[in-house]
């Protein structure tokens, strides 16, 4: 006969392995301008200034950063709002100085990246920098 310890011991280490372990895909992905992608859950990746030793400065693009895409001038970044799956807003950051503008409607993201030539960046889904 089987104890019900054996069972319990069973069962508990069922439940660690199916429910994963807290901040296990947790990443960063390092940006040019001494910025970083941070994702800190599902639900909460942003663009924040890296001051050092683990620490991150305040987000400069706001949850939840989905692509980006950078050149030698700007980062380029589409954040989706949490609430509105179908709702994208668009980001562009200054590498050099940090100036964060955004967020942009799709059309007006369009417009201003062809005024400062960068419509030849190319912006990929977070995972294919990971």
């Amino acid at each position: 006969m089987i104890s019900k310890k054996y069972i319990w011991v069973c069962l508990l280490l069922l439940l660690c392995i199916c429910s994963g372990c807290a901040g296990a895909s947790d990443y960063e992905i390092d940006l040019p301008g001494n910025l970083s992608i941070n994702r800190l859950s599902a639900n909460e990746v942003n663009i924040s200034p890296y001051e050092g030793d683990n620490v991150w400065g305040t987000p400069i693009v706001p949850t939840k950063v989905t692509h980006v895409g950078w050149d030698n001038r700007y980062i380029v970044a589409i954040q989706q709002e949490i609430s509105e799956t179908d709702n994208m807003k668009y980001w562009i950051i200054n590498i050099k100085t940090q100036e964060t503008i955004g967020p942009y409607s799709k059309a007006d993201y369009e417009l201003r990246t062809k005024e400062l030539l960068l419509d030849n960046i190319e912006i990929k889904k977070l995972e294919e920098y990971r």
